[in-house]
């Protein structure tokens, strides 16, 4: 545990040759004269490491006696040094003199070989401040500073070793960025002195502003430090549009610019102050404006605390120094012999001194950051009302920014939040010739002056004055005259929208056309058909879209081309076949339905009566073509079924075919060369079809992006055209073949002339929007109007008036070409019928043989009944006959049962006379065949009944 090697290495020899000497009993002498020499050498050597010796430099004896209580603290409590170690200072005040300081510091303090030294601060004592912190670093001492906070201590070439319990001023630009996002402005000017803290402050702003930005920095404005009059640079701080100004100053030049700025009627309503901690200090917060917003270092004027802060950070750093081997003695002086050095240990010790971390010091948590600053801070937001510091909130580096409930004065005695900007009511305009968006024409050469509701532009070269309308013209004027600001337009010296191109070679880039002249502060607006996207956004805002749009193709029409099958268009060839299949397919079934029907033909009628193939032929053709040419009309029911639901297939076809053939005829489509963007002739470019857009164009842009396009981008560099209307032209004349462009402007050109024409679906989708600068105030007020106007319908009345309103004429209109898939329900329907008709001529076959089978069997009881009473009026005839007594003549049965006349059963009997027994208990009918001698032919014949007789 030696701080030596002396001792490390000489004690514990001393101690084994004493036990030695006295087990083995050897003379005494050389014992003695070993502790002789080692007390010798420890009178010479560093001080014993259980007492770290530290120095002070402090402004006054209170601070003495403040150190001295700390240490005497940190002494009598063992959880604070590690072991038996004890700290004991040497302290004395430091003189406003900084070479007497450092005289001092080398005769009074280093001497004592010092482990470091906390150093005391206040404006008047800073240069000696300075010159001891130069002091210890040079011999590499560390120095713990309780109170200085300029930002020349950071700097570890000058101050290698020192270190310091409060943060710089550089700190408060947290606090600053973290009110303007907590008050939602969008810019600020800053008012920082030229000096190396106003540098520091802003550099530490910026830094913080890096990649995720809300609000930006208007202007960066240094003025002179100690300045008597700082009139000139507030009137350029006026200039700007900003109203939030964050001023970085000393107490005395802060009240310099107070006072100047109220004679400038800067301090009243609509600006925001925001400053430093100097700012609102002494004699600044008498003239600091009511509403000025201020923070202050909590404790950070509480010495007493950061010497006891300082004192624990240095027991902090010895727990890890006492652990490393080797360690050397401080320096004994300023002045070194030849053989010695600057203190090797030193900058390890300074090391174990920042990577040191109290948690619960006397001013809350402390740690470093590299630099030796610390890290943890705690400020208090100050309000200035009634020229008294009011807290309203609070920040930290953990919890950041916290606000009470106490209502915030402003500037001007108002309690509601300046917008933190004045608006430039006069805008520079910049436009580009595209039709319908933006007309040039030149001015009147009489008047010399623009007539018709035009307004003056300047030229491109701005060598004179021409005249500008248009859809982008009057939404101008109307937003001009909404949101009350006046404007001066001028043409695009290059004539382009922007391209972000290498400059002269370089690795450098820029922006070109109207894009550039934003981002060169050259324009205020674009007033122009700017397609929105991402490239050009992260250099200019965009207001909402006052049109939303696409990309499209434009062609010419090709020539309608005419034949004599022209009128067989309307259909395809597989439907005009089917149909003509149908027609014959339909005349044979109703032919055969027809011939089988036992209803359309009885057997006694004529053959001639019915219908045959020929007439059924006819009347297929007829009903189809709704003509009278058919000679005849199929008779069974079944047949005439088939032939209605024909009907309705004929009716539905033959309308179908003249509406289409009138679209046809009257809408002829004349056809595009291409289908669209992803047509075969766009996707694999070559000179037989060439095609192009506007170079330097966001549609150009766009094929650039995407990678499935690189083919047709490379393609069109070639033939791409500065101007929109040059395009157009070639177009016409045939020079190019397709243009590919916006289709709000390729839609108005198409409705201009009936010989162009867009193909294929819209692609690159996006909207036409205001350009206007980076952050400017006016986007989101011009934002909001665009949405009001599109509510209240004057962008569509804008749409009308300069895009809708010309029609070249009859606008084409594709016809659909019927297939088989639009007309299958028909063939359906007809098959239905077919099917039905079938069915229905079946079921009356079945019933016509039922029917005649049984009226077969009752015309046979009939004839034998008939027969048999005939014979037996015979009978009774020839026995009245007999016995002379006159019979009745009867009534023919036939004639008193209705049944008609037996002749034709007669005949088919052909010699065989039938009779038919009646059994009266059973309802059958036995069918027999006499002869027809049995039965006798004379008068003579047997007159007893008929007797039964066996059938042959």
């Amino acid at each position: 545990m030696a701080m030596t090697t002396d001792n490390q290495l000489e004690l514990p020899r001393t101690y084994h040759h004493r036990r030695h000497r006295k087990t083995n009993r050897y003379d005494p002498l050389p014992v003695c004269l070993l502790l002789l020499l080692h007390l010798a050498r420890v009178m010479h050597a560093a001080p014993a490491i259980s007492e770290i010796r530290i120095g002070a430099m402090l402004s006054t004896e209170e601070d003495i006696e403040t150190l001295q209580a700390a240490v005497r603290e940190v002494n009598d409590n063992s959880l604070i040094l590690p072991g038996n170690y004890q700290l004991n200072v040497t302290s004395i005040v430091m003189t406003n003199n900084p070479i007497e300081s450092a005289i001092r510091v080398c005769v009074k303090i280093i001497p004592n070989q010092v482990y470091a030294v906390i150093s005391g601060h206040s404006p008047e004592l800073y240069m000696s401040s300075v010159s001891v912190s130069y002091t210890c670093g040079f011999y590499g001492i560390p120095v713990i500073g309780i109170s200085a906070r300029e930002c020349i201590f950071s700097d570890k070439h000058i101050h290698k070793s020192y270190l310091r319990t409060v943060p710089p001023y550089s700190q408060q630009a947290n606090v600053w960025a973290d009110l303007v996002d907590h008050f939602e402005w969008n810019s600020v000017v800053t008012i920082t002195s030229s000096d190396q803290d106003g540098r520091a402050i802003l550099s530490t702003l910026r830094k913080r502003l890096e990649g995720s930005a809300r609000f930006k920095i208007e202007q960066s404005i240094a003025y002179k430090p100690r300045a008597s009059n700082l009139t000139d640079t507030l009137l350029e701080v006026r200039k700007c549009r900003s109203r939030v100004l964050l001023l970085y100053a000393s107490e005395k030049d802060a009240t310099t610019i107070f006072q100047d700025a109220q004679r400038l009627n800067m301090t009243g309503a609509g600006y925001a102050w925001v400053v430093t901690e100097q700012g609102i200090t002494g004699e600044a917060l008498a003239e600091a404006p009511e509403g000025t917003l201020g923070m202050y270092l909590e404790q950070g004027t509480d010495t007493k605390s950061h010497i006891q802060d300082a004192v624990r950070v240095i027991a902090k750093g010895i727990h890890s120094f006492v652990q490393n081997e080797g360690i050397m003695p401080p320096p004994a002086g300023c002045r070194l012999s030849s053989g010695e050095s600057l203190w090797a240990s030193g900058r390890l010790f300074y090391g174990n001194l920042v990577d040191a971390r109290v948690l619960q010091g006397a001013t809350g948590a402390i740690d470093f950051d590299k630099h030796g600053d610390r890290k943890s801070a705690k400020y208090k937001l100050i309000n200035i009302q009634s020229g008294e510091p009011v807290t309203i909130g609070a920040w930290s580096s953990e919890t950041r920014l916290t606000t009470t409930h106490v209502p915030i004065i402003w500037p001007g005695g108002t309690r509601d939040k300046p917008e933190g900007y004045e608006l430039q009511t006069h805008l520079r305009v910049v436009i580009m010739k595209d039709s319908p968006f933006v007309y040039v024409d030149e001015q009147d050469p009489e008047t010399k002056k623009c007539m018709n509701d035009t307004l003056p532009c300047l030229a491109a070269k701005g060598d004179r004055m021409q005249c500008c309308y248009g859809f982008c013209i009057d939404l101008l004027v109307v937003l001009a005259k909404e949101l009350n600001f006046t404007f001066d337009l001028h043409q695009v010296h290059d004539g382009n929208y922007g391209n972000f191109e290498h400059v002269n070679g370089t690795e450098r880039k820029r922006w070109t056309g109207m894009i550039g002249e934003l981002v060169d502060d050259k324009a205020d607006m674009i007033m122009a058909p700017l397609t929105i996207n991402n490239e050009r956004a992260r250099y200019i805002d965009f207001s909402k879209p006052y049109k939303y749009q696409g990309l499209t193709i434009l062609v010419k029409k090709a020539d309608a081309s005419t034949n004599l099958l022209s009128f067989m268009r309307p259909f395809q060839i597989s439907l005009w076949l089917l149909i003509g299949v149908c027609i014959h397919v339909i005349a044979v079934v109703i032919y055969l339905l027809d011939r089988f029907s036992p209803f359309s033909h009885p057997r006694n009628g004529s053959e001639t009566d019915a219908l045959n193939l020929s007439q059924a032929l006819w009347f297929s053709w007829s009903v189809l073509l709704n003509s009278g040419v058919g000679e005849r009309t199929p008779r069974s029911f079944g047949a005439r079924v088939l032939g209605v639901v024909w009907a309705g297939f004929a009716m539905i076809m033959v309308a179908s075919y003249t509406a289409n053939l009138a679209a046809y005829l009257v809408l002829d489509k004349p056809h595009a060369r291409i289908s669209g963007i992803n047509d075969a002739k766009m996707r694999n470019p070559s000179p037989a079809f060439t095609y192009a857009t506007v170079s330097k164009s966001s549609v150009e842009m766009y094929f650039r992006r995407q990678v499935e396009l690189s083919s047709m981008y490379r393609f069109m560099q070639t033939y791409n055209y500065k101007e929109a209307d040059n395009a157009i032209e070639d177009l016409k004349s045939g020079k190019l073949d397709a243009f590919i462009y916006d289709s709000a402007m390729l839609d108005f050109e198409v409705s201009r002339d009936c010989g162009l024409i867009t193909v294929g679906e819209l692609f690159g989708r996006s909207g036409f929007g205001i350009g206007l600068q980076k952050g400017s105030l006016w986007t989101q007020k011009i934002s909001l109007r665009i949405l009001e106007l599109h509510e209240k319908g004057k962008i569509g009345e804008l749409d009308i008036k300069w895009i809708t309103s010309k029609q070249c004429g009859v606008k084409s209109v594709q016809p659909t070409t019927l297939g088989l898939s639009s007309m299958g329900g028909v063939f359906i329907l007809v098959a239905g019928g077919f099917l039905v008709g079938c069915i229905i001529n079946r079921l009356e076959i079945h019933y016509k043989r039922h029917q005649q089978t049984k009226e077969r069997q009752i015309e046979l009881a009939r004839v034998a009944v008939s027969h048999w009473r005939s014979t037996v009026r015979r009978r009774r005839k020839r026995v009245s006959s007999k016995y002379m007594v006159p019979a009745p003549s009867p009534e023919p049965m036939e004639k008193r049962n209705g049944v008609q006349g037996s002749s034709s059963i007669e005949k088919e009997m052909d010699g065989a006379i039938p009779l038919a027994v009646i059994n009266r208990r059973s309802r059958t009918t036995p069918i027999l065949q006499i002869p027809s001698n049995t039965w006798g032919s004379s008068a003579d014949s047997h007159c007893s009944s008929p007797k039964s007789v066996s059938p042959n």
